[in-house]
């Protein structure tokens, strides 16, 4: 980019401000670096200080399976931003998920006591 894009062409300067107030108060964090691509040298050093205190990895961190009662509640909020959006396909997956965890539910919840008693 050669050109600079003046960016504020279309944003109102505050009353309570003159024009050059408002730019310097934009510009106050110009010089601060938000973003770049770090070198290989500085992606071995902070993976070598992570190693150093022991800060697990993104593949090191293990993820234990939901309960049943949150895998419903995380289906239960996928059918609505399914429904919410206009979703159909995912809607209508999100049902049938519903469906077969509160299946496996209510499974896990009977308890037999003889061959044609069931406790719930």
């Amino acid at each position: 980019m050669d050109q600079e894009y003046d960016v504020l062409g279309d944003v109102a300067i505050p009353g309570n401000m003159t024009e050059e107030e408002f730019i310097a108060f934009v510009d106050i964090d110009k010089e601060v670096e938000v973003a770049r691509e770090m070198t290989d040298s500085e992606l071995a050093h902070a993976k070598n200080q992570d190693e150093q205190n022991g800060t697990p990895s993104d593949d090191e961190i293990e993820a234990s399976e939901p309960s049943l009662r949150e895998q419903l509640e995380a289906a239960e909020m996928f059918r609505n931003v399914c429904q919410f959006r206009g979703f159909e396909v995912g809607y209508e997956a999100a049902r049938k998920l519903e469906t077969d965890i509160h299946t496996e539910l209510v499974l896990q919840i009977k308890k037999q006591t003889t061959l044609d008693n069931f406790v719930f």
